[in-house]
């Protein structure tokens, strides 16, 4: 797939996020429902309970959310829908784009006051790339959690390579799914500590050895 038409991909995907960006609301805001009749959620919870996927997740209230583009606009489309099941969920949401996280325009983001930045790549090798981001939100903030989604994990190597990839580049938590993302970014759990970086000593050479003066002949 070439440049061209991942952005006709990316475009048709935040198009559709934009078109049930309503509806998340709608359901996000509903307050008063018919008596006997169950929310959205609910009935969502029941299907997949039928199917065996049942899967509470936490509830968001009071929690501030930014959800980011990791490297592309395909990430952030991701980015977008994981920003819409974290409103229905209760949070307060906002999005940015992979060009906002580059070494220029993290300090112009609005950190302040958030609760938790998501940061979701679609490349599960920009793991340098993840490292930078979360080192440089934390010096930012260092109290609010950094999260990172690499997108299409599977459940059978979540838990090693997570916990692996995590310590690595410092992030309060990694996630390979939209369960485990949603329930990161809604933890209340405190942000982890960045980590010092130990500085490599340069290593001093020993003076040259002097030539033996040579001892004229007699």
């Amino acid at each position: 797939m070439d440049d061209h038409q991942l952005r006709q991909l990316a475009a048709s995907a935040q198009t559709l996020v934009a078109n049930l960006d309503d509806s998340a609301h709608e359901e996000a805001e509903e307050d008063d429902l018919a008596p006997g009749e169950a929310s959205g959620s609910e009935k969502e919870k029941a299907i997949d309970a039928e199917a065996g996927q049942d899967v509470e997740l936490p509830d968001g209230t009071g929690l501030t959310v930014l959800c980011a583009g990791g490297r592309g606009e395909l990430d952030d489309a991701a980015a977008a829908m994981l920003a819409q099941i974290l409103l229905i969920q209760g949070a307060a949401t906002s999005k940015a784009s992979f060009v906002d996280l580059h070494p220029a325009g993290i300090r112009r983001l609005e950190l302040g006051g958030l609760n938790a930045v998501v940061i979701g790549f679609l490349n599960r090798n920009s793991v340098k790339h993840a490292r930078f981001m979360v080192r440089r939100i934390k010096r930012i903030n260092p109290a609010i959690r950094v999260g990172v989604v690499f997108w299409g994990g599977n459940g059978e190597d979540h838990g090693e390579t997570a916990g692996k990839t995590g310590n690595d580049i410092n992030a309060d938590f990694i996630a390979l799914d939209m369960v485990a993302a949603v329930t990161g970014a809604l933890s209340r759990d405190p942000a982890v500590a960045l980590k010092a970086v130990a500085k490599r000593r340069a290593r001093r050479r020993p003076p040259a050895r002097k030539k033996d003066a040579l001892v004229p002949a007699k």
